[in-house]
């Protein structure tokens, strides 16, 4: 089973992933954060597989949360799930080790293919395909 949580400041996605990845079979509900504080928070705290991380979120950031996410949780996977075009920051989130990214509005079959792939890559590391 695979353990998920989301970062994410819509309130509304938050709740659409947590009923969506507490019904479905494959997956266990980990948790959720408003901001990228929570989100070590919540990674310290609780077991997590992969961490559904938005980038622009108000106090600490999605790309700044990761640099912390990294040392505080070597075995997290992250999967970028953002309103920006994946151009802005491919660099940036590949250098920090994301498994894939996912340009909202993203479908949850995107979202669900996203996480399976993730799960077989390096925690923190790996390719980053854009979905």
């Amino acid at each position: 089973m695979i353990r998920v949580a989301v970062a994410d400041d819509n309130q509304i996605i938050r709740s659409t992933l947590r009923q969506f990845f507490s019904e479905e079979s494959e997956f266990q509900w980990a948790g959720e954060a408003k901001d990228g504080e929570e989100a070590i928070q919540l990674v310290v705290t609780q077991h997590v597989d992969v961490l559904m991380l938005d980038l622009s979120m108000p106090g600490l950031g999605g790309l700044d949360a990761l640099l912390r996410l990294k040392a505080a949780a070597p075995n997290l996977r992250v999967v970028v799930l953002s309103g920006y075009p994946f151009s802005e920051y491919e660099h940036q989130a590949a250098e920090l080790g994301v498994s894939a990214f996912l340009e909202k509005p993203a479908a949850l079959n995107a979202m669900v293919g996203a996480i399976q792939r993730a799960m077989l890559e390096p925690p923190l590391g790996g390719k980053l395909p854009v979905v």
